[in-house]
């Protein structure tokens, strides 16, 4: 299907009833590729035209029907990209399709820097990979200012992390030895992997491990997240191979980031190259240590009093972030519950008022009497209902009560004001990533200023000297528009036009305008103060 979509800025009488993003129509499509945008006849605002298919991956050279597609790329992933990526399977083909901006106006402009870069970084390297690295055929590439895509064939295997789930048997040193054989290559080459992640690790049948995700491979010898270090996100890595029977959830990853929890001799391993200086930290140091783990010397042999502390402190943490997260978890589920039992209150309420104003109409003794038996049966129906909803409504009541009292008892426990930081850290670090730094600094400052003008309203004398001081030092006029800008609701919006003022009022804001006696008075009155 093509569809030409209308727009909010036609300066037409409908124009005022379209969403401020006209995709927000279509965003429930599988796929949707804008094609142009066109002139009309009615208006000189220019129409973006759309092609659509819930079947079909569309692209100016390829067209080909898809089984399946998702707006994540592993499970799990939640929101991590905002909904602005989508993927679409078949048994051939897989399409990886990024928009640089989204309906819900949530992506950042770091995060859609992100989208087009991997784009990039995929296709390029796609096109000319390192010699000795297997890779998927690509079949085609593009984009235009609102989205990019890229076709590539699909490789058979399962994610990493949906074997792990899965507590399938995988051949766990197989694995290490072949992804670190592909590290080794792409290291000569100057190239890393800044998502090194379980989810984007292939496992075929025979475990065979194929690193995925290629937009991820640059020459910044980097981690895209915390811990930054990519060696230390390849240890946290090996950790989460045989750590994943454990439920730890921390705030980024979950998995210790030293080597001290493996079992032998993998921790004899990792521990042998922690030992070394972090400036010869290479993958081809982890490959080589690792073909002679088996005689390193035990990593407790050589452990030292830091090494112990870390060993001791990395589980605690962890396990502290998994309570403060499944607490989290807990406190919105309950609130959700109560929400859904109030509703239900208030349902039930207005069932017994309904029951309980049902009149009945007078009957004559001498009519039948069948029909006087009937109501009476009816009213008895009717009271047995009533009292199961009372009963009902206080049944929930109680049950609220109880939630309440639950939430309470979190609020109020040790464990959650010592993890107070804790929260408040891990809440900063998801705002910060979710908004970036320029919109956080904002509202931080709106904050502060919003703090200092309710501290000068509540002290006039000290608001007026603040407003003289302004005045003086020429920048009135700039802060008074701020503070509009801030409380739109309590300023005239028209309080310095001179059209919608009066004599008076201008007067009052500049006193040079005052009759020459007059303006010597206030002037005296002014220097008295």
């Amino acid at each position: 299907m093509i569809l030409e979509l209308a727009v909010k800025e036609e300066p037409l009488y409908w124009g005022k009833s379209q969403p401020e993003d006209p995709r927000e129509l279509i965003d429930q499509c599988a796929f949707y590729r804008l094609i142009g945008r066109f002139d009309t006849h009615l208006s000189n605002i220019s129409r973006p035209m759309y092609i659509i298919s819930n079947h079909r991956v569309i692209l100016p050279e390829f067209n080909q029907p898809f089984t399946s597609w998702r707006d994540s790329p592993y499970t799990g992933a939640g929101f991590a990209h905002k909904q602005s990526r989508r993927y679409y399977f078949s048994s051939e083909f897989i399409c990886k399709f990024y928009r640089f901006s989204t309906v819900s106006c949530l992506l950042t402009d770091k995060e859609s820097e992100r989208n087009r870069t991997e784009l990039a970084h995929e296709e390029a390297f796609l096109k000319s990979p390192p010699s000795g690295l297997k890779v998927p055929a690509l079949f085609t590439a593009g984009g235009n200012g609102e989205a990019g895509w890229l076709v590539m064939e699909k490789i058979p295997g399962e994610l990493l992390n949906d074997v792990l789930a899965s507590e399938r048997h995988i051949d766990r040193e197989k694995v290490i030895s072949v992804l670190l054989d592909q590290l080794v290559i792409l290291e000569e080459h100057g190239l890393y992997h800044d998502d090194f992640r379980t989810w984007n690790v292939l496992i075929d049948d025979n475990d065979s491990a194929r690193l995925i995700d290629f937009g991820s491979i640059g020459d910044v010898q980097q981690d895209c997240s915390w811990p930054v270090n990519i060696f230390q996100s390849f240890i946290i890595f090996v950790n989460e191979i045989f750590c994943e029977n454990k439920s730890w959830r921390g705030f980024w990853r979950s998995a210790p980031l030293s080597p001290f929890q493996l079992p032998e001799p993998y921790s004899n391993w990792l521990t042998a190259f922690w030992k070394h200086p972090v400036g010869e930290w290479s993958f081809a140091l982890l490959q080589q240590l690792f073909s002679t783990k088996d005689a390193l010397p035990a990593a407790s042999s050589i452990m030292d009093a830091s090494d112990l502390w870390v060993r001791a402190q990395e589980p605690v943490l962890l396990e502290s972030q998994t309570q403060i997260r499944n607490t989290d978890a807990r406190v919105v589920r309950l609130e959700s519950q109560i929400n859904e039992l109030t509703s239900l209150i208030n349902i039930m309420g207005e069932s017994i008022q309904t029951f309980e104003k049902r009149e009945y109409p007078p009957q004559d003794v001498t009519t039948n009497v069948q029909p006087r038996i009937e109501i009476e049966q009816s009213k008895a129906v009717d009271s047995e209902e009533i009292m199961r909803l009372h009963t009902q409504l206080n049944d929930a009541q109680q049950e609220i009560e109880n939630l309440r009292h639950e939430i309470a008892k979190i609020h109020y426990s040790r464990s959650w004001k010592m993890t107070k930081w804790y929260r408040y850290a891990g809440l900063q670090y998801y705002l910060l990533r979710q908004y970036g730094f320029k919109q956080r600094f904002k509202h931080l400052l709106k904050r502060v200023l919003s703090n200092v003008i309710y501290f000068l309203r509540a002290h006039p004398r000290l608001k007026q000297k603040v407003i003289n001081l302004l005045r003086t030092i020429g920048i009135y006029d700039f802060a008074y528009r701020m503070h509009r800008r801030m409380n739109p609701g309590s300023h005239n919006p028209y309080p310095n036009d001179p059209q919608y003022q009066s004599q008076t009022e201008k007067q009052i804001l500049h006193p040079e305008l005052l009759p020459p006696e007059v303006n010597s008075i206030f002037s005296e009155l002014k220097n008295k103060r």
